[in-house]
């Protein structure tokens, strides 16, 4: 008998379905850590946070000054948001479309707009990736600029805006684009 549970199951009660998105949720921002420690070389802060059981990104952006030196990702305060399952793997095209029409809208703009009002002065930027189908990694939103996180060939999206923070409304830049392709203009910076 397998220990895995159908999420269709219609006897499952509402505290299963909650823990079983939760789980979904910190699996995704787990694979998104230990990746970024993979893709830039940091065997030794994976392990650290494996150690100290803080594999997400608090515990990425509490230690990574410990192991990597390069201001473009120890600047930034990384988050993630997984939003929780619906059953669907396919957006309305109509959705798709209008995407960037609506884009502080979004549902993990809430996330990345909690994140830009926690930041403190030790980070210059914020970044929150989220997952986006068709992305291995997922993609990311940061304010961090455009010249520093795109490199030749990689494409990203640009939005100018306003960011409704809590305390006040800040007009923002934001940089959308693959979280691969992020974590690629950091490595070739560090090379």
């Amino acid at each position: 008998m397998s220990d895995r549970i159908n999420p269709l199951n219609p006897l499952l009660g509402k505290i299963e379905r909650y823990e079983l998105s939760n789980q979904a949720r910190l699996g995704f921002e787990r694979a998104r850590v230990k990746w970024t420690c993979s893709r830039l070389g940091l065997s030794a802060l994976e392990k650290c946070l494996k150690l100290y059981d803080e594999m997400d990104f608090d515990g990425f952006n509490s230690h990574l000054s410990d192991y990597y030196a390069n201001p473009l990702i120890s600047r930034m305060k990384l988050g993630c948001y997984s939003a929780p399952a619906d059953g669907s793997k396919k957006g309305k095209p109509e959705t798709a479309r209008l995407w960037f029409s609506f884009f502080h809208t979004l549902p993990f703009m809430d996330r990345f707009s909690e994140l830009f009002e926690a930041r403190s002065s030790d980070y210059d930027s914020v970044g929150l990736i989220f997952p986006r189908n068709g992305f291995s990694q997922g993609m990311i939103v940061h304010n961090g600029g455009i010249d520093r996180y795109i490199t030749d060939g990689s494409a990203a999206h640009v939005v100018d805006g306003k960011l409704n923070a809590r305390r006040a409304s800040h007009r923002v830049r934001l940089v959308v684009q693959p979280y691969m392709g992020f974590i690629d203009a950091v490595k070739l910076e560090q090379e």
